[in-house]
This record gives structure tokens, C-alpha cells and sequence, in this order.
């Protein structure tokens, strides 16, 4: 299977999670197929925006975007991200971790 996302440690997904109830557990979930289950889903998202050239890619709006986990990827592939959620303290620590504007 192709990969067209940048995974996030799973251990420092669960380091940086705060308790939010509206914040996402299932990418470090301790079910594999559960976790993959979530990871992939992202990944065939990240591959249809990479493969399809009628996006310019300039911006991208990650509304609902939960703990940022898809925050590398995107950055990656647009020139600037937004993103937006209700409690996006463990997106912005993703974004210090990975040095992204």
C-alpha cells in the first residue's frame, strides 16, 4: 500500500492528548485495525488531493481538523493550512514539533 501521509508517532500522540472528549483517541488507539482504520482514511484523502492536478494547492481550510494529526501532510502539499477546532492546543504543539508555519 502506498503512503501518502506523514504518521505522527503514535506515543507522542498519546504524550500530547489532553482529555478533550471532542478530541480524537482512535489514531493511537490500542486496536490496530482501528487505528489503521482512521490513518487510512487520511491517507486516501492525502492521495486524491496529490494525484488530482485540478487542485492548485495554494491554501486549505482543515475545518473540524481534531489534534492536527493531518497538519504535516497537508502542510506538505498546500502553501498555507488553516485549521480549526474547538481545542486546537495539541495541533499547535504538532505544529511546533514539525516547524510548520
Amino acid at each position: 500500500m502506498d503512503q501518502f501521509i506523514e504518521k505522527i508517532d503514535l506515543s507522542f500522540l498519546e504524550l500530547i492528548h489532553n482529555d478533550n472528549i471532542n478530541t480524537p483517541t482512535m489514531y493511537y488507539h490500542k486496536n490496530k485495525i482501528v487505528r489503521q482504520m482512521f490513518w487510512e482514511r487520511l491517507n486516501v484523502l492525502a492521495k486524491f488531493i496529490q494525484t488530482n492536478n485540478k487542485f492548485r494547492k495554494k491554501k486549505c481550510l482543515d475545518f473540524g481538523g481534531g489534534s492536527g494529526v493531518f497538519l504535516p501532510t497537508l502542510s506538505s502539499i498546500f502553501k498555507e493550512v488553516i485549521l480549526i477546532y474547538l481545542d486546537s492546543s495539541q495541533a499547535n504543539i504538532i505544529k511546533g514539533k514539525y516547524n510548520l508555519t
